[in-house]
């Protein structure tokens, strides 16, 4: 079981999403860099070091969807039996490790694993390892994405996390494989597609303030790259906020505060939920264990 992952400036969970599905029962982990200027290459480098993961620098035009279906290919090609496409605020969990969850899934072509988003502190500023461990609230049962409920998004009487994410897929291997953006659906597939309920994803979407000013710079890069009406519709509706200079009031409605997201003059009060703590507290370093770091690799 190979991991595939398309990264770009994501310094604070890069690290721990590998370390974290290396754990988990990923073989192996191919990522294509599109063009990282915070410091992830320098994590990939280091993390290429001493993991089995491997990785390539491509500053071009974000084409997730060629790339993703060229590191599936590779992984095939490399001998993975199945193929997890990754995002890298995504941590897979399950019941049991995923190799033995997908075991059993031989026959279909591919398992569906539900998605569930955690929410970030409105205090949280700048993304850092550290304040994933502070996202242990989460909206109590999501809504169904609807056409009724994304205009009501982009209107800003909804709350991204009031919606239930769409799931993702891991993939057996075929040398057919085709994973459009978001792996929520793929083409080649040697089989149907199964849903697997042992297996979640702990998604971490916006960590951080400044987070939001990332996703509308990904929003105006999916409009430069002339995609579908439909595709990416959350980050592009960020990026024209950011043209209105409103996304301080989509941060309100994007993290909590006092287990509170504000949608305007609406209060959504949220769950505890530690599990996406749980998962990655093994893997955040302690300020001493970074400072120790710094340390060694000056002396080194």
């Amino acid at each position: 079981m190979f991991g595939v992952l398309v990264v770009r400036d994501e310094v604070d969970v890069v690290r721990l999403c590998v370390l974290h599905q290396l754990t988990a029962g990923c073989e192996r982990i191919l990522v294509v860099d599109n063009g990282s200027s915070d410091g992830t290459t320098t994590v990939l480098r280091r993390l290429a070091k001493r993991t089995p993961l491997s990785w390539t620098f491509d500053p071009g035009p974000y084409l997730q969807d060629e790339l993703m279906t060229g590191l599936a290919g590779e992984a095939v090609r490399a001998g993975a039996d199945w193929v997890l496409p990754l995002d890298a605020d995504e941590f897979w969990t399950g019941e049991a490790d995923l190799r033995t969850a997908l075991a059993s899934r031989l026959e279909s072509g591919a398992v569906q694993v539900r998605r569930v988003d955690f929410v970030q502190r409105r205090e949280q500023r700048a993304p850092e390892a550290r304040a994933v461990l502070a996202m242990t609230m989460r909206v109590a049962e999501p809504t169904d994405v609807t056409e009724e409920a994304v205009q009501r998004f982009r209107a800003g009487e909804l709350s991204i996390f009031e919606m239930q994410p769409a799931p993702k897929l891991a993939l057996r291997a075929s040398t057919e494989l085709v994973v459009p953006r978001g792996a929520h659906v793929a083409a080649g597939l040697l089989g149907p597609i199964v849903t697997v309920p042992e297996l979640t994803i702990l998604h971490a979407p916006l960590r951080a303030r400044s987070c939001l000013d990332r996703k509308a710079e990904h929003g105006r890069r999916l409009e430069q790259a002339g995609a579908g009406e439909f595709q990416g519709w959350q980050v592009r509706h960020w990026a024209a906020q950011a043209e209105h200079r409103r996304l301080d009031a989509e941060w309100a409605a994007s993290s909590q505060s006092g287990g509170v997201i504000d949608i305007g003059p609406r209060r959504v009060p949220l769950v505890h939920d530690d599990r996406l703590r749980r998962a990655l507290a093994g893997w955040v370093r302690t300020p001493a264990q970074q400072f120790a770091a710094r340390a060694l690799r000056r002396t080194y």
